[in-house]
């Protein structure tokens, strides 16, 4: 593939860097969802669940939520501050980033407002768990 083709066609033609808005479109373009039917492609060609980029996505999205999980409390102010964004990404409806946590769920089949559920009664389960203790 010819990455050429994706640039605006005033990068194209320009000698040096593109800018971030560019890179930012560019992205974009190259993460889309396709506009195919699955049933439209050959079962051989279908992505593998062990696919390098499925399991890159199934990492991020591991590590955000037991970030948010482990270190929500954490007495350590970078896990805390860790654990802070993991919560906001967590709770972000938003879906303009390849690796948001919505469209990670998308991926993944799973229900985004039943999995903010189950990490908050899981960090209340860890709370009361530490009190008692």
């Amino acid at each position: 593939m010819d990455l050429e083709l994706l640039l605006p066609l005033t990068a194209q033609h320009r000698r040096g860097f593109v800018g971030e808005p560019e890179a930012e479109q560019i992205i974009e373009r190259l993460f889309a969802a396709p506009a195919i039917d699955a049933r439209q492609i050959p079962h051989h060609c279908v992505c593998r669940p062990e696919s390098g980029e499925r399991r890159l996505a199934l990492a991020v999205f591991a590590d955000g939520l037991v970030c948010a999980i482990r270190h929500v409390d954490s007495r350590l102010r970078d896990q805390a501050s860790a654990a802070r964004s993991a919560l906001d990404w967590i709770e972000s409806a938003s879906q303009s980033h390849f690796y948001a946590f919505e469209r990670l769920c998308q991926l993944f089949a799973i229900d985004a407002d039943w999995l903010r559920g189950r990490v908050q009664r899981e960090i209340e389960r860890r709370r009361q768990h530490s009190e008692a203790a």
